[in-house]
């Protein structure tokens, strides 16, 4: 008889398997550890395949590898088939949990047996989803100091096995091969009267989210994100009208207020993100020592431009030896490369701005800390650099990049 607290977990990987030894880093270092993880690798319908390392492989306790491209609902019926725990946290190829995820949503469900899940969405006008006005979203994106009731979650789905067998009887996984998957399982579960939550996500601690929001924004956005594609809005759109026409009530048909009430919390929320934003950049708005930056492209620029118009010198830009970096064009501010910086004797300090987490690592593991003042986004931070950026925007005139 499995444990209450026993969790298999199911990772999936389909065209950025660069990303599945960060994932599988991350379960491992989970506070609760999974009894077993599993690997579902897609396949691609194309002209080229991708594999798997053999030596990562071993690192799962099982795993599939299809020939054929299965969509987004075979993964569930997989992890159905494979785990034998009473819970299974199924998660997808972009999204990097905090290191108490399983923790949290394993407190969540001795508190309440629910559909957990770390992105929520609650749909406010279901004839134009997904655009970005007709849904409003809970967790990682926004995130919610206390568990959160929503219409359906997606990005990681932490449930009762039992459930996922509710999954695989219906036509829709043939007629909408790559969406809809999210939406189905809250809509059955709804029907036996389960709901769909966003366990908590306070903004103080990102340990306890389903995904880290650096990682988030930076693996989700790219164009191989199902979301990226617009041939699947519209497929979209037609789940989920389908699934309202066959009795699927969202929480605000009954519960506007409930939906007003949610949107006023996170405009709250927003001023704890300003304050945090706030006293990252007053660390190095005091400092007295040489300032330079390194990483993020678009965003160097307008970092140079907000730190220039407080009064706030730059004396260079940093590259790494194969020359990655943020090189600005800026005639006046030099770009050196690494071994120049370090061999600056007046113990300079380097701002790190790196959406890109290889070349963070690069660099970070270069210098001496005495040698960084700050590295965006940073680790115990709720905020995204999407946050960072609006605020600068907002508090100037941005005349530069």
């Amino acid at each position: 008889m499995e444990s209450e607290r026993s969790i298999d977990v199911v990772l999936t990987t389909y065209k950025r398997p660069e990303i599945l030894l960060h994932q599988l880093n991350a379960i491992k270092a989970q506070s609760v550890k999974p009894d077993k993880v599993y690997l579902y690798q897609d396949g691609i319908d194309s002209f080229y395949k991708i594999s798997i390392d053999g030596e990562l492989l071993k690192e799962f306790d099982d795993y599939y590898i299809a020939e054929k491209n299965g969509g987004v609902w075979k993964r569930f019926e997989y992890a159905c088939n494979i785990s034998t725990s009473a819970y299974v946290c199924i998660f997808d190829d972009d999204t990097i949990p905090g290191c108490r995820w399983l923790e949290n949503c394993l407190e969540s469900m001795k508190k309440e047996k629910a559909v957990y899940g770390t992105n929520g969405v609650l749909i406010k006008d279901y004839n134009n989803y997904p655009s970005v006005h007709s849904m409003l979203n809970v967790g990682w994106k926004n995130p919610n100091e206390d568990s959160t009731e929503v219409d359906f979650v997606g990005h990681s789905w932490f449930i009762d096995r039992m459930w996922l067998e509710d999954m695989l009887d219906t036509g829709l996984k043939e007629r909408y091969k790559y969406v809809g998957e999210d939406m189905y399982l809250s809509y059955i579960c709804r029907k036996k009267g389960i709901r769909t939550i966003v366990p908590p996500h306070p903004y103080s601690s990102p340990d306890l989210w389903g995904c880290i929001p650096r990682y988030g924004n930076q693996y989700g956005i790219n164009n191989l994100a199902i979301s990226a594609d617009s041939k699947n809005h519209s497929l979209m759109n037609r789940v989920i009208r389908e699934l309202h026409d066959d009795g699927w009530n969202f929480i605000i048909d009954t519960d506007k207020e409930y939906i007003d009430m949610i949107e006023k919390e996170f405009m709250e929320e927003h001023q704890n993100v300003k304050k945090a934003i706030e006293s990252d950049l007053s660390e190095i708005m005091n400092t007295d020592k040489s300032i330079y930056l390194y990483g993020a492209g678009l965003y160097g620029g307008y970092f140079y431009d907000y730190l220039s118009h407080a009064g706030k010198k730059i004396e260079g830009f940093v590259v790494t030896q194969n020359n990655t970096g943020f090189n600005s064009g800026i005639e006046h501010v030099p770009t050196v490369n690494i071994n120049e910086f370090l061999n600056i004797n007046q113990n300079p300090v380097i701002v790190i701005l790196a959406l890109n987490e290889f070349y963070h690592e690069e660099i970070r593991g270069l210098l001496d800390k005495d040698k960084i003042i700050s590295i965006f986004p940073k680790k115990d931070r709720g905020y995204m650099y999407k946050d960072l950026i609006d605020y600068i925007k907002t508090s100037y005139s941005v005349t530069g990049k």
